[in-house]
């Protein structure tokens, strides 16, 4: 008897590209997908770090944050000056804080799987008929 092949999971790759309106308009980000135990620690480290109460506790709650997103990040278009920043977890600690995070967040929703919003508006169904209740007053009670 022959031992049976394992199956080998696929990884998506997300490309996150980002609008003209935000400070990172034409950056363009590849990032493999997570694993549901790296989202969870990112979810933890985003949300710890949104809600800290100091700068230097801000800081130290973003170190998981790099280290999970150094494990997804393929490549990415970011120059600082001319100059590539390297696509690693020393070129995540170059970015500024909004930027990590906005990163982070993007991924999250990438890799979450949150769809789309629906296109265009909603047509409406058909109205239900109105229905005619009879209308009477109600008995007088008897004094107790």
């Amino acid at each position: 008897m022959t031992a049976a092949v394992g199956h080998q999971i696929s990884r998506r790759v997300f490309k996150l590209v980002f609008a003209d309106d935000t400070e990172l308009a034409g950056a363009q980000v590849r990032m493999r997908s997570l694993s549901v135990d790296d989202l969870l620690t990112l979810t933890e480290a985003v949300d710890a770090a949104a809600h800290a109460t100091g700068q230097a506790e801000q800081i130290r709650q973003l170190a998981p944050v790099l280290d999970v997103m150094a494990g997804g990040l393929l490549d990415w278009n970011l120059t600082d000056g001319g100059d590539p920043i390297p696509a690693t977890r020393a070129g995540l600690g170059l970015l500024e804080i909004p930027d990590v995070t906005r990163l982070a967040r993007e991924w999250m929703t990438a890799a979450a799987g949150v769809p789309d919003p629906l296109g265009g508006p909603s047509t409406p169904g058909p109205t239900a008929p109105e229905v005619s209740l009879p209308m009477e007053s109600l008995p007088v009670s008897p004094p107790s």
